[in-house]
This record gives structure tokens, C-alpha cells and sequence, in this order.
């Protein structure tokens, strides 16, 4: 005797519409994680560069009262040394 193949069992299983809809807004879902998390990085990333931006023009504003004291100092040596050499 030779055993019967049953027609669920030899026919490849296709989704319902159901489980189509369902897969798809599981695909949907996943790709608006992945782009939230995407934008969650680049906005902390964002953050930290911004930050980094700030720190940068407070050392730049010492910068130039650094440089401005050094000019101040350089025509002051200047005029010294033009007193000196009038003396």
C-alpha cells in the first residue's frame, strides 16, 4: 500500500491576505524604528557637535583678548623702546 500524500501537505503554503497585511505593517514598523533610531543618533550627535561649536568660540574669544593683550604689549614695548632710543 503506498501512502497518500495529503493536498495540504503537498502544496506549498501561501500567506493569507491576513498574514500579508500583517507582515507588511511589520516591515512598515521596523523600517520607522530603524529611521527613528537613525534620527535619534544623528540628533545626539547633533547635540555634541553644537556643544563642541560653543567651546570652540569661548576659546576663540580668549583667543583674542590673548592676541589683543599681545598687541597692546608689542606697541607698548614699541614705544619703550623709542623712548629709550630718544633718551
Amino acid at each position: 500500500m503506498v501512502p497518500s500524500i495529503s493536498s495540504s501537505a503537498a502544496a506549498p503554503e501561501h500567506p493569507t491576505s491576513s498574514e500579508k497585511h500583517t507582515s507588511f505593517e511589520n516591515s512598515v514598523a521596523y523600517q520607522l524604528l530603524v529611521e527613528k533610531t537613525k534620527n535619534a543618533q544623528l540628533e545626539s550627535a547633533f547635540d555634541k557637535l553644537k556643544s563642541q561649536y560653543a567651546e570652540l568660540q569661548v576659546e576663540l574669544e580668549k583667543l583674542k583678548l590673548e592676541n589683543g593683550n599681545l598687541v597692546t604689549l608689542t606697541n607698548a614695548v614699541a614705544m619703550a623702546e623709542e623712548l629709550l632710543a630718544m633718551a
